[in-house]
């Protein structure tokens, strides 16, 4: 799914993108709620993929003009992987598209 919104992405169908990315968090989140509540995969690897999911669907989000969105994306995936570049990149454009950039300056 995750490759899938990537192509989409690079194609510049946005609304495809989510869709795919859109799954694979729901995917993810779902593999989560097993009785052991790691889905059976180690914890950090899951979080760091969920935040790189996030930053990407926060992208296409940013191409279709859903700021708030695309923000409230770039704050989950930072959540999860404080030392994504990508992740915080988005919030910082996310939070420029909604005219917050005093906001934005900070982050940088």
């Amino acid at each position: 799914l995750k490759e899938q919104g990537d192509e989409h992405l690079r194609k510049g169908d946005s609304v495809k993108a989510i869709d795919f990315y859109s799954q694979a968090i729901d995917f993810i989140d779902d593999d989560q709620g097993d009785d052991h509540g790691n889905g059976g995969h180690s914890v950090e690897p899951v979080r760091a993929l969920q935040g790189f999911l996030l930053s990407s669907r926060s992208l296409a989000r940013l191409q279709q003009g859903e700021a708030s969105a695309a923000l409230s994306d770039a704050v989950r995936a930072t959540r999860l992987n404080d030392d994504s570049d990508d992740a915080r990149l988005r919030k910082v454009e996310a939070l420029l598209a909604l005219g917050l950039a005093e906001h934005a300056v900070e982050l940088l």
